[in-house]
């Protein structure tokens, strides 16, 4: 087990949403919020050590919405290169506070609960990363101890994980695990909230 107040949260918002369209995905209404905003208030609800944000370069209004969140500002100026770049300037700006450990979220999965994010911690130490379970695959979010933020640095994430030899499964209730990706995702959460 990890105490939240040694925990830095790391919430990735820096993606091209290359299936949505035109339009930034991260800012889309779900249930009248911007759906940055579902991950972004279960993190701030926690008392995470400290909380970083990954956001592409000018984005005013993602950038503000997440400061209010209690999140500081991290810019990926180079979005294309994926998320492994946005994971890697987010890591560098979390070891600045020297936390025990990451808790790595994305901002485009919005049904992730404060409950799961506590489930993690739970099942992480100081020697075994924890990681999102859904039906047959894993997931963020994830919570690397310190001891793997060198690995990080320079390693893809599913190749880390690939070699840890202890991995804490943490099994997400149906749903839980759920990204929104394209226009598509959003008429379905809207069909099934009516």
């Amino acid at each position: 087990m990890i105490d939240f107040g040694q925990i830095t949260a790391m919430l990735l918002c820096a993606g091209l949403s290359r299936r949505f369209g035109s339009r930034d995905k991260l800012l889309e209404p779900l249930a009248g919020v911007p759906l940055v905003d579902h991950a972004a208030r279960a993190v701030a609800s926690l008392p995470f050590a400290h909380r970083v944000a990954v956001v592409p370069p000018d984005q005013s209004q993602l950038r503000r919405l997440v400061e209010q969140r209690g999140f500081s500002i991290t810019v990926n100026h180079r979005p294309e290169d994926g998320r492994e770049q946005s994971l890697r300037l987010g890591l560098a700006a979390v070891m600045k506070g020297e936390p025990e450990a990451v808790k790595i979220c994305l901002g485009d999965m919005p049904h992730v609960s404060p409950a799961h994010f506590r489930a993690l911690a739970d099942r992480g130490d100081d020697d075994t990363p924890a990681v999102s379970l859904g039906t047959g695959w894993c997931s963020p979010p994830v919570l690397f101890p310190k001891r793997f933020f060198a690995a990080l640095l320079v390693s893809r994430l599913r190749e880390l994980l690939a070699g840890c030899p202890n991995v804490a499964l943490v099994r997400a209730p149906p749903g839980t695990l759920d990204d929104f990706d394209t226009p598509g995702d959003f008429e379905r959460a809207a069909a099934d909230a009516r």
